[in-house]
């Protein structure tokens, strides 16, 4: 290397001892040592001039060319013109020396030559220029001198089309700026640049077999069109620069550049520079610790570099194996390539980091390898196979197009796959490959993207697949964490292929789908369109699966009602399975023995299929909430625990159905149709609350189920809205009923309900309806509900016994309350009003077994005003209740009555109790003995004289109550006193007793 020569250039030559301006002879041919003075040269164009011509600052230099005729006012456009002169140099004597001068200066046409008396050891300058500005040096030629030009310190000067021969060595610009050194024919020697900046080295010619050009600590120089021809060692040296650019040049040596990371910045390569068949050596230091081996195939070796960029660099010759390797290098751009049909294998970058590859054309042979790199980018490239990618973090793979081969990743982390298009190219992931996104890529005919076992956290998103084009991971998968497979569009047979090594090959029955997942965690499907003539996507055995903005869709013209859909999704034995709006389009879901799925903000389109939209069976812990159904039927679950469904809105024929299950929640749901919409069978602990149906012919069907709770629903339209069988302990409490007739609630052979809080009504008033109806259902109770303007009975009692019915308003109903072939009932608290009918009706049944009556009723406190056409004076041909039963009482034993509008005196006592008993209409001639004069409210528990252990519901026992009650009347002072039946007509009360009253104690009758 020539680094001992290039420092020694550093040592510029000493100055020249000066003459005084007396010494200055009037005759211009001086031979011998010295300088020559500004003054008394005469016409220089005719002159040899063998002393040294010195110039300080622009006055000497205007005073010059004025003694010495020399043309031009030294400005931009009329220059300084020095022409045709003949320099002779010797051992202290150069041509001329410029000291500070700005002026415009035209060195043309002159020629600078040793003396043959001069030592040729000795280093002699032709033009020294320090500290100075604009001058040229044009087409003049240079021979056996060491130094033709020096600049140092000065900036916007030139040499160019100039000839430099014989013992020429170098042209050198020093602490300077903007030296151009151009189209110079250099037959010995070359150009030394040193801490100068913003040069340029354009179209020179170097037939020299010694070293070329150095450039050596300087910035934003550019070398553009340079041949060397000769040099058997380096055509080019740069060290420790920053931001050079190599264009067009044609060396037929080497190049060696190399420098430290911060001092070597930026080396642009553009154009055509050539290396003949030999190797370009680009060095930062000696200290590469990788596995690189240079070899004599090898054209360009860039080892231990950094912030290179590289266009076009290189035109290489001959079928060579290897075009160029980067070992140990950083921020690096190779920009539009171009590579022969003979090149096997054309990039190889080893230990590297920051690497771009953009606007390569790739042959069919040759291809690129990158081992151990970081932060590798290759994107707008022509490719027919692939990069080999191993043991490399954050590859971009970006906007590529790909025509056969592979593409090879291997024990690679952070990589993106990204905008490519693949015709029949495989992406193969192998070894342990972690955090990869594969995201808008155009998969054609044939093309495949496959993993091995080690792959984790992968991301699959907006690619579009055809029907030859598959992604399959196969082996045990226990260390695949993420799998995200977002936006794809996806047509024909099956293109994804998950299966888990411990899944143990067990057959899937049926048909498994576009993506088939087997034993497998950790995935995310997103933003999916899948479409097929048959089944879409199976789960099997796969645990934490997330599936968002995905499409599902059948062609709706290949299954009629015989066939039935297709399953879009099916998910077996899986578990953590969330769905977020998703679309099923004319398929549907089946979600079998699994756990803690969740179906969020889905669409459900499959109008045509006679099972649900969603079939859940054998899972727990399932919610469906937020989503649209329209279908024929929205959802089944069969023999499933604690699913829960919210928010939905489901329209069609049938809504939900539930069966064999315990423990499902069905709330705020909107539900519309013209079937059933909730069907529930041999179910327990089911909660039916704050749904909304519309116009259902029965919006609630139960059957042999138990602990169910039916609460704060609206029922709007329809005629059944809740009919209910074989039900056990239920509850239906805090609903609005809004039917168009026929019947509200229906419940039949059931026991141990609870009805509270309700408030049903007929949107119809020309048709008639039933509120709620009984038919073989005991130990039941009707509280706290709302009866208004019902066209036919209000609460209907058949068959059915020991059901309190309680606090309770009924108001323009036919029928208030109607008993048949019902036993035991109570009823208390209720008011009656405006009944066109009768308020309580209690009749004669006609059954298989003949007439059959209601006995054993209690019928008190309850509040009758004006019902069945009655006034305020009793009329016998208006009664407002009818009891044609057997031992029914219209009082409570301990004295307490009803109100009757028409039955409001005497009261010749004043305790509040008409002094003659009611009449009650019927053949039983039924009396209320108690019949109160104002409507008093009684604190009384109905159910305290009955033993209800068995009801379910909490019921105080008789002998706790007589405890109480009589520890009460002890406090307060009171004796409790029934009124026999012969003092019906009693006096006035005490004041004591009259305050009783008044605080709703119970009344009794004051004895004569």
């Amino acid at each position: 290397m020539r680094c001992s020569l290039v420092l020694t250039t550093l040592m510029l030559l000493a100055a020249s001892p000066l003459i005084s301006t007396e010494d200055i002879r009037d005759e211009i041919s001086i031979i011998g040592g010295g300088i020559l003075s500004v003054s008394g040269l005469g016409a220089l164009s005719e002159t040899t001039i063998t002393e040294s011509i010195v110039i300080d600052g622009d006055a000497e230099y205007r005073a010059f060319i004025v003694e010495n005729g020399l043309p031009g006012e030294g400005t931009e456009t009329d220059p300084i013109v020095w022409e045709d002169l003949n320099f002779k140099i010797g051992d202290e004597i150069s041509g001329i020396e410029f000291n500070g001068t700005s002026l415009h200066t035209l060195i043309i046409n002159c020629t600078f030559t040793m003396a043959t008396s001069a030592n040729r050891n000795t280093y002699l300058s032709g033009v020294i220029i320090e500290g100075s500005m604009h001058i040229a040096i044009r087409s003049s030629t240079f021979t056996n001198i060491h130094y033709p030009a020096y600049f140092e310190s000065s900036s916007d000067c030139e040499i160019s089309n100039c000839k430099l021969d014989g013992g020429v060595r170098y042209v050198q610009s020093q602490n300077s700026q903007r030296i151009s050194v151009q189209d110079n024919h250099f037959i010995y020697g070359g150009i030394v640049m040193v801490r100068s900046n913003w040069c340029t080295i354009s179209n020179n010619v170097l037939s020299s077999p010694s070293d070329d050009i150095y450039i050596f600590m300087c910035d934003n120089c550019t070398l553009d069109g340079n041949e060397g021809e000769w040099s058997d060692r380096y055509n080019l040296v740069i060290m420790w620069s920053m931001d050079i650019t190599l264009k067009d040049n044609r060396n037929n040596g080497l190049i060696m550049i190399y420098g430290e990371i911060e001092h070597f910045e930026t080396l642009r390569l553009i154009g055509r520079n050539t290396a003949l068949g030999k190797d370009v050596l680009f060095f930062e230091d000696r200290d590469f610790n990788g596995t690189w081996n240079a070899t004599e195939e090898q054209v360009v070796i860039f080892l231990n570099c950094s912030n290179l960029k590289i266009n076009k660099s290189l035109e290489v010759d001959g079928d060579i194996g290897l075009v160029m390797t980067l070992a140990g290098c950083s921020n690096v751009t190779l920009d539009d390539w171009e590579l022969g049909v003979e090149l096997y294998e054309h990039l190889n970058i080893q230990g590297s980091r920051n690497v771009k590859i953009r606007g390569m054309d790739q042959t069919m042979h040759s291809s690129i390898d990158i081992d151990q790199c970081e932060d590798i980018e290759i994107r707008d490239s022509e490719f027919f196979g692939g990069p080999m990618i191993e043991r490399t973090a954050g590859c971009r793979i970006i906007n590529n197009t790909f025509s056969g081969g592979y593409v090879n990743i291997k024990d690679s982390y952070d990589l993106e796959f990204r905008d490519n298009q693949q015709l029949m190219t495989d992406l193969d992931l192998s070894g342990d490959v972690e955090n990869i996104s594969i995201v808008s890529n155009d998969l054609q005919h044939g093309s495949r993207i496959t993993t091995e076992p080690g792959c984790r956290d992968i991301q699959l998103r907006s690619n579009v697949l055809d029907n030859t084009s598959i992604f399959s991971i196969s082996g045990p998968i226990s260390n695949l964490r993420t799998f995200q497979v977002d936006n794809n569009t996806v047509s024909g047979n099956p293109f994804v292929f998950l299966i888990d090594g411990s899944y143990g090959g067990r057959e899937w029955e049926g048909d498994a789908g576009q993506i088939f997942a087997a034993g497998v965690s950790d995935l995310v499907f997103r933003d999916q369109v899948i479409s097929s003539q048959s089944d879409l996507m199976t789960l099997l055995e796969c645990d934490n699966i997330q599936i968002i903005d995905t499409e599902f869709t059948s062609d709706p013209d290949l299954y009629g009602y015989d066939v039935g859909q297709p399953y879009g999704l099916r998910v077996k034995n899986c578990s953590n399975i969330v769905m977020t709006n998703i679309l099923m389009n004319v398929s549907k879901m089946r979600i079998d023995g699994s756990d803690y799925v969740q179906i969020d903000g889905g669409r459900f389109e499959s109008a045509d299929i006679y099972s649900g939209a969603i079939k859940i069976g054998g899972s727990r812990d399932c919610t469906v909430s937020n989503s649209i159904f329209d279908s024929w039927e929205a959802m089944e679950i069969d023999s499933s625990q604690d699913i829960l469904i919210s928010g939905n809105h489901i329209s069609g024929r049938d809504g939900i159905s539930i069966r064999e299950s315990a423990g499902s929640i069905l709330s705020n749901n909107s539900l519309d149709g013209f079937g059933t919409g909730v069907l529930i069978e041999d179910c327990s602990g089911s909660l039916i609350e704050g749904n909304q149906f519309d116009d259902m012919v029965r919006s609630i069907y139960i059957s042999t189920s138990r602990d169910d709770i039916i609460r704060s629903n609206h029922f709007i339209g329809g005629r059944n809205k809740v009919e209910i069988r074989r039900w056990a302990k239920g509850t239906f409490s805090n609903n609005l009923v809004n039917s168009d007739g026929f019947r509200g609630i229906l419940i039949i052979d059931s026991h141990q309900i609870m009805i509270d809080d309700n408030e049903i009504i007929n949107d119809d008033i020309l048709t008639e309806m039933e509120g709620i109806t009984l038919i073989r259902s005991n130990w039941c109770i009707i509280s706290n509900c709302s009866f208004p303007e019902l066209t036919s009975m209000a609460v209907k009692l058949d068959r059915s016994n020991d059901t309190v019915i309680r606090n309770n308003t009924f108001f323009r109903n036919t029928i208030g309350i109607s008993l048949s072939y019902s036993n035991n009932n109570s009823i208390s608290g209720n008011t009656f009003q405006l009944c066109s009918e009768y308020a309580v009706l209690i009749n004669i049944a006609l059954t298989h077994l003949g007439p059959r009556m209601s006995a054993n009723n209690t019928i008190w406190n309850n509040t009758f005003l004006r019902n069945s056409g009655s006034g305020e004076i009793y009329n016998s041909k208006y009664p407002q209740a009818l009891d044609s039963g057997s031992n029914n009482t219209w009082y409570h034993l301990d004295g307490y009555g009803n109100t009757w509008s028409d039955w409001r005196s005497p009261n010749y006592d004043g305790n509040s109790i008409v002094d003659e008993p009611y009449l009650i209409g019927g053949d039983a001639g039924a009396l209320d003995i108690y019949p109160y004069t104002d409507v008093v409210d009684v604190k009384f528990d109905p159910m305290a004289n009955r033993d209800r252990s068995n009801l379910g519901f909490y019921f105080v026992p008789v002998h706790i109550l007589i405890i109480f009650l009589a520890v009460y009347f002890l406090v307060i002072g009171a004796r409790p006193y029934k009124m026999p039946k012969d003092e019906i007509k009693g006096k006035t009360k005490s004041k004591d007793e009259k305050k009783m009253k008044k605080a709703g104690s119970k009344k009794t009758n004051s004895k004569k």
